[in-house]
């Protein structure tokens, strides 16, 4: 029996991705959580690299023809990770390097959402002390 192999190159992906974020002229908001995985748990096969880098010079060099912000959160690792694919720039002011909150403003935002978004009353010590030692700060 002869098995037919079916592959999708490398060049495709790319050229979807790219098509995919060109389309329409409305503002895009893009954004990536834990963008230092890119460089570990989710690092990309090496036949693939070329494709993000390709897709993030496109979005780092304004060529989607529309405008784009890409918003990337991650450790410190992450600078590096992105530089590794290629991006080795970041226009002042746009690359900012957030520490850990004290706990007294930690303390502060999740009180802010309880109460805002999620329609807390009264004490909400013992909820803002739960989440807060799930958060890292």
């Amino acid at each position: 029996m002869r098995v037919a192999r079916a592959g999708i190159t490398a060049e495709w992906n790319q050229a979807t991705t790219l098509k995919i974020l060109s389309r329409g002229k409305k503002p895009l908001l893009l954004k990536l959580d834990e963008a230092q995985t890119l460089g570990t748990t989710n690092a990309p096969p090496s036949d693939l690299t070329r494709v993000i880098t390709n897709v993030l010079d496109a979005i780092h060099n304004s060529e989607l023809g529309r405008p784009v912000i890409l918003i990337l959160a991650g450790l410190g690792t992450t600078k590096m990770i992105f530089e590794s694919l290629g991006i080795s720039r970041f226009k002042g002011g746009c690359f900012v390097e957030l520490g850990a909150l004290s706990k007294e403003a930690e303390h502060a935002v999740i009180q802010d959402w309880l109460k805002e978004k999620g329609k807390a009353r009264g004490d909400s010590t013992g909820w803002i002390d739960a989440i807060a030692k799930e958060t890292h700060g």
